[in-house]
């Protein structure tokens, strides 16, 4: 019985996502809450309401709490700073690409100018090395796909002192995610079976 009120929750919040816009869509998911309060600070969430569309790959709230110990600042600190909004565009391609679109390998640019590797395998797909744990969440100005870390190439990672920046392929802090997100990749897999 429980499992057919989840698997009616998933299908009602996937039915629902296609009706709001991307920013919509994430304040009415409780895994990517620091993402929404960083893109009302950066004033994104104007331009992520718009028309778009947009691709953007949201990093949970696991994944910014690890970020942020592994970095040594407070989420106040992070809110704060001025290139937040250049931090978060690195999340965000322009176009709505669906997991089926990507091929093996591409590097597309993101709406902050860098590129971003983002590859595609049986074993699912992955951001900057961050691994996909719900794709596809369709909005309806974009899509969402929801990683488990802060992957490579993200500015946040150039905040680290230069003796330990190597390892910033989120190997450590995935298990920190991992650990903390065991229902995001039951919700995941409903949704994935539902699809």
């Amino acid at each position: 019985m429980a499992a057919f009120r989840v698997m009616t929750l998933v299908s009602l919040l996937v039915v629902t996502c296609d009706s709001l816009n991307i920013v919509e869509t994430a304040q009415a998911t409780d895994d990517v809450s620091v993402l929404v309060e960083a893109v009302v600070a950066a004033g994104l969430a104007e331009t992520l309401s718009g028309t778009g569309p947009f691709t953007v790959f949201a990093p949970t709230n696991a994944a910014f709490t690890a970020a942020l110990t592994r970095l040594s600042i407070t989420k106040k600190a992070l809110l704060a700073r001025t290139d937040l909004a250049d931090i978060l565009k690195f999340h965000v391609l322009s176009g709505k690409i669906m997991a089926a679109d990507l091929v093996a390998s591409q590097t597309p640019a993101t709406l902050a100018g860098a590129t971003a590797l983002i590859e595609k395998s049986d074993a699912g797909v992955t951001f900057g090395g961050a691994k996909v744990t719900t794709a596809d969440v369709s909005c309806s100005n974009g899509v969402i796909h929801i990683i488990e870390t802060m992957g490579t190439g993200c500015p946040l990672w150039a905040l680290l002192p230069a003796s330990t920046a190597g390892g910033t392929t989120g190997e450590a802090v995935s298990s920190l995610a991992a650990s903390k997100n065991v229902a995001a990749v039951a919700v995941s897999v409903a949704m994935m079976v539902l699809a």
